[in-house]
């Protein structure tokens, strides 16, 4: 049933007015409370609501702590690819550069000591070529001259090859008697 002014007016066969002008009548038409329509809620349907809404609420909370996580790791990674903190992806294709500059490097030494030991054998060859003519001024004969144009141990000295494990060589110095 409907409580209002009108319907109460209407139900009891007066005139609105005569409850406006009765105050008193008035204030316990607007003291009664509304009237709900529909079903009457329980108070366990009430708690069963309010626990519904508790595990939903849980459930987002977990969800919303799921994604700050996915969120905060990509964005961690994000600054970690731009700023070059972690290492290089391509690392197999830099040992392999490596292995090959350090074989650059091991061949370049190798050069090195074969223009070492050809400047050496070159420094003797002169000094025994600046002997032969100074011993010709001197009036030296020909026996004289074939010591000095002999080569010396240092010239005779030859080079080898030998693996060094993990594709790269090294030069060996081997003794022969010719060259």
């Amino acid at each position: 049933m409907e409580i209002s002014v009108a319907a109460i007016a209407r139900r009891s066969g007066v005139d609105r007015t005569f409850l406006y002008r009765h105050r008193d009548l008035l204030a316990q038409v607007h003291a009664q409370p509304p009237a709900i329509p529909g079903p009457a809620v329980s108070r366990a349907s009430l708690q069963a609501d309010l626990l519904a809404a508790d595990a939903r609420t849980a459930r987002l909370a977990a969800h919303v702590r799921r994604l700050e996580a996915c969120l905060s790791g990509a964005l961690g990674e994000q600054v970690r690819h731009e700023s070059g903190i972690g290492g290089p992806e391509d690392t197999e294709q830099l040992k392999a550069r490596i292995t090959t500059l350090e074989q650059q490097v091991i061949d370049l030494e190798l050069e090195i000591q074969d223009r070492d030991d050809d400047l050496a054998a070159n420094r003797e060859l002169m000094a025994q070529l600046n002997r032969h003519t100074a011993a010709r001024a001197r009036g030296i004969g020909p026996a004289a001259d074939r010591a000095a144009i002999m080569p010396t141990a240092t010239a005779m000295r030859a080079r080898r090859l030998a693996p060094m494990g993990h594709g790269l060589w090294r030069s060996e110095v081997v003794d022969s008697p010719c060259r």
